[in-house]
């Protein structure tokens, strides 16, 4: 069965059935090591933000407006697209 065939038969099942079947796809890619080394690399990061947090060289944003900027990205994005 070639991939067009798995992925048009994929597209007739039932709403709930397709769900399931991409969370266990989904699922499926974690088990692959695809991403190897993203802990440690996010582990990293996360202690360089904190160290610039703690000598005072970190700007910090809210939530509030972190949701608002990212926003604004994603509406100008979308804009530019369309033009």
């Amino acid at each position: 069965m070639s991939i067009d065939e798995i992925r048009a038969a994929a597209l007739e099942l039932e709403r709930a059935d397709r769900a399931s079947l991409a969370h266990d796809l989904l699922l499926s890619l974690d088990d692959e090591g695809a991403e190897d080394g993203w802990e440690e690399a996010w582990g990293a990061e996360i202690e360089r933000r904190y160290n610039q947090y703690l000598r005072g060289e970190a700007v910090l944003i809210d939530g509030e407006e972190s949701i608002r900027r990212a926003r604004e990205a994603l509406q100008t994005a979308r804009r530019e697209r369309r033009s």
